[in-house]
């Protein structure tokens, strides 16, 4: 599966865990998104994430 982010913002929180002083998000909530993207990229379709 191909993800794309819409925000550059959204692309650098994956990429380097940090999305810069404008936008700011908890350390949780950081690590939770890259790991639905990680689980999303291992996933061969969209319906593959009903499952979760």
């Amino acid at each position: 599966m191909e993800i794309r982010f819409d925000k550059p913002y959204l692309k650098d929180l994956y990429t380097e865990g940090d999305a810069g002083k404008k936008h700011r998000f908890q350390p949780q909530i950081i690590k939770r998104c890259i790991r639905v993207i990680d689980l999303m990229t291992e996933l061969p379709n969209v319906m593959s994430i009903t499952q979760y």
